[in-house]
C-alpha cells in the first residue's frame, strides 16, 4: 500500500573505529520505519558518506562531504569510542566539524560514547585522549550518552529515536492542505502589504521540502537559511534588524509560525502557501 509521508535524513557520523554501532544505527533507524512510518506518515532516511557521497574536487574534502550529505541532514547521530578522526583543517576531525556544523544548524543532534573495553595497545592514546575531551566538552553543552556494549548501544538509541522523534516539532507527518485552504488564500492575499524581503522569504521558503525557515543566531552574526539558501548578505546589526522586521510581517500576518525552540525555526501556514502560490503568478 502506498501512502505520503515526509522524509527525514538521518546523518550517521564517527570515526572509524565503530563500525559494529553504526550498523546497529542504520538497523535501528529502519526499524523504525517498518514499526512507526505508515502511522507517523515520516520515513527515516538513514546517510552517511560511505553510501552516500561521490567523487568531486574543488574544495577541500570535508567542506565536499559537508555539502553532498550534511546540508541535506534533518537529525545527526554521532557515536564515538577510542578514536576522534583525521584534522579537516577547521575542526580537529570530520566527524566533529559535521557534529558542529549540524549544531549550529540547530537541527537535532544526538551523541553516544562507548566505554566497552579494548585491548590497550590498541588504543592511540592522543586519539582517544582527544575523545575523552570531547565527551567533556559536550557535557557542558547539552545531553550525551555512553553505552557499555554494542546491545548496550542498540536498546538505548532503540528506546531514545522513537522519543526525540515524538518530542521535537522538528518532525512532522506528511498533511494535505485542503484545496480550499488554498483558493480562499487570493482574495485576502490582495489585501496584504509585504516589504520585498517578505516576499522573497515567503517564496523560498515555499520552495523548500519541508516548507521551513531556519533564522540561526551565531556569535559573530546570524543567518536567515531556506530552500538551502542564505538570505542575509552580511552580518551587520542594520541587515539583523530588518531581517527581525520581516519575520514580524509574516508572523503577525499568519503566513509562517514558530515551530522550533529559541526560536530558530518557522515553517509556513497554510495562508502562507497560498499567498506564496499568488506572487509567484
Amino acid at each position: 500500500m502506498s501512502y505520503k509521508a515526509n522524509v527525514y535524513n538521518v546523518m550517521l557520523a564517527s570515526p572509524s573505529d565503530v563500525i559494529e554501532e553504526l550498523k546497529i544505527a542504520r538497523e535501528v533507524v529502519l526499524e523504525w520505519n517498518n514499526i512507526h512510518s505508515i502511522s507517523k506518515k515520516i520515513v527515516l532516511l538513514p546517510i552517511d558518506w560511505e553510501y552516500n557521497s561521490y567523487s568531486s574536487f574543488g574544495d577541500r574534502p570535508q567542506e565536499i562531504l559537508n555539502q553532498q550529505i550534511l546540508k541535506n541532514a534533518d537529525l545527526l547521530v554521532g557515536i564515538f569510542w577510542t578514536r576522534i578522526g583525521t584534522p579537516t583543517g577547521k575542526a580537529i576531525s570530520g566527524t566533529v566539524e559535521e557534529i558542529e556544523e549540524h549544531i549550529k544548524s540547530g537541527k537535532p543532534t544526538m551523541l553516544y560514547f562507548s566505554n566497552r573495553q579494548i585491548n590497550p595497545d590498541k588504543i592511540d592514546d592522543e586519539q582517544y585522549k582527544a575523545v575523552i575531551n570531547l565527551k567533556t566538552e559536550y557535557q557542558k553543552k547539552g545531553l550525551t550518552y555512553s553505552f557499555e556494549s554494542s546491545d548496550h548501544f542498540r536498546s538505548q538509541f532503540q528506546r531514545q529515536l522513537p522519543m526525540l522523534i515524538n518530542n521535537t516539532d522538528y518532525f512532522s507527518g506528511f498533511e494535505e492542505y485542503p484545496l480550499d485552504s488554498v483558493t480562499d488564500v487570493e482574495p485576502e492575499s490582495k489585501k496584504i502589504d509585504l516589504s520585498p524581503e517578505a516576499k522573497l522569504l515567503l517564496i523560498e521558503a515555499s520552495m523548500d521540502r519541508h516548507g521551513q525557515i531556519m533564522k540561526l543566531h551565531f556569535t559573530n552574526g546570524f543567518a536567515i537559511r531556506t530552500n538551502n539558501k542564505n538570505l542575509n548578505k552580511d552580518n551587520s546589526p542594520r541587515l539583523k534588524a530588518k531581517w527581525d522586521s520581516v519575520f514580524g510581517e509574516l508572523i503577525s500576518n499568519d503566513l509562517i509560525k514558530e515551530v522550533g525552540y529559541k526560536g530558530e525555526i518557522f515553517e509556513l501556514t497554510a495562508k502562507g502557501y497560498g499567498l506564496a502560490d499568488f506572487l509567484k503568478t
